[in-house]
C-alpha cells in the first residue's frame, strides 16, 4: 500500500472516529447541563394515611366496605392459622391461600387509587419542581446516585392529614 492511500485511509478513520466520539460526547454533555431535580418519599411511612384518605371519599363507599371486611376476614384467618400452628395442630396452606385471593382484587384497586391520589397531591405540592420522585422501599429501583435526594415524606403526609374527614 502506498503512502499516500495510507494517509488518506487513516485520515478518513480519523475523521470518523472524531465524529463518532462527537455525536456521543455531545448528548451527554447536553444532559449534564440540565439540573435534575429528585426527592424520594418514604411509601411505607403514609401508606395508611393514604389509604384512609382514599377510602373515606364518598364516592368508594362500596369499595371501603369490601376491603376492610376483606381486611378484617384476612386478619381473622391468620390468627386462626397462627393459633393452630401454636396448638401444634396441622394447617392447611389453601384456605390462608385463598383468603388472599379474595381481597386481591380489591387491593389492587385501593392501591391504584392511592397512587393517583399520590400523584394529584404530589402536583398539588410541588408542580413542576421534581423531575423525579423515587418511592422509597426495601426493593426500590435505584441502588447509587451522585445526585442529592430530598425527603418529601414529611410534607405529603401533613397535606394527608388534612385530606382527613373530621371524624378520623
Amino acid at each position: 500500500m502506498n503512502k499516500s492511500l495510507r494517509v488518506t485511509v487513516i485520515g478518513k478513520l480519523m475523521k470518523n472516529t472524531i465524529l463518532l466520539t462527537l455525536f456521543l460526547i455531545l448528548p451527554v454533555a447536553l444532559i449534564a447541563e440540565e439540573a435534575i431535580s429528585v426527592a424520594k418519599l418514604d411509601y411505607s411511612a403514609i401508606e395508611e394515611l393514604l389509604e384512609k384518605v382514599v377510602l373515606s371519599n364518598p364516592d368508594h363507599k362500596e369499595l371501603r366496605e369490601r376491603y376492610q371486611a376483606g381486611k378484617e376476614k384476612a386478619d381473622a384467618a391468620q390468627m386462626k392459622m397462627q393459633k393452630a400452628i401454636m396448638r401444634g395442630e396441622k394447617v392447611d396452606p389453601m384456605e390462608a391461600a385463598s383468603q388472599m385471593m379474595t381481597q386481591s382484587s380489591d387491593k389492587k384497586k385501593v392501591e391504584m387509587l392511592c397512587e393517583k391520589h399520590l400523584i394529584e397531591l404530589m402536583d398539588r405540592l410541588f408542580g413542576d419542581k421534581y423531575d423525579l420522585v423515587l418511592k422509597e422501599s426495601y426493593r426500590s429501583g435505584l441502588l447509587y446516585t451522585r445526585v442529592a435526594i430530598e425527603d418529601v415524606t414529611t410534607l405529603a403526609k401533613q397535606e394527608l392529614l388534612r385530606e382527613l374527614p373530621p371524624n378520623e
